[in-house]
């Protein structure tokens, strides 16, 4: 795997504000859409993330949408906050088994450089977190204009 040459803003921007970035989750690939029959959270280099909360007998360990290693990372508590970004349910689907808090931002309320959307006109990054507070924490350290994007 090929590491990056610079971080993306928003993780410039969290690490500018005292976070440690602990790593990166796996995720289902392009928004969940590489086929039809594609399950959630599946991706060709990480596998199928699975969630601990889902129990019935048809959605055992359904992550949801494809943020779904960030959104099983947080409801887990193997970290503080996460990122997820969110094309239609991918920040808002993984926490909900879990009563996970989640925000979906604002189309150019933070920088999506870094990102790769899957659709560029409505793609938006957002906090998974534990609790109210430290998504109140992340999007305060997120918000604002990308200075790299002119």
């Amino acid at each position: 795997m090929r590491k990056p040459t610079q971080d993306a803003t928003i993780a410039r921007k969290l690490r500018d504000a005292g976070a440690i970035i602990l790593g990166k989750a796996n995720l289902g690939e392009f928004a969940n859409w590489v086929t039809l029959g594609n399950p959630n959270g599946w991706s060709s280099l990480g596998g199928r993330v699975k969630n601990a909360y889902t129990s019935t007998p048809t959605t055992i360990g359904d992550p949801s949408g494809s943020s779904s290693g960030s959104g099983v990372a947080a409801s887990m508590a193997f970290a503080a906050a996460t990122i997820g970004t969110e094309t239609s349910g991918s920040i808002l689907g993984p926490p909900t088994p879990a009563a996970t808090p989640a925000s979906r931002r604002q189309w150019a309320s933070s920088s999506r450089n870094g990102i790769l959307p899957l659709s560029p006109s409505f793609d938006v990054p957002g906090p998974i977190t534990r609790n109210i507070t430290d998504a109140a924490y992340i999007l305060k350290a997120i918000a604002g204009p990308d200075p790299t994007i002119r």
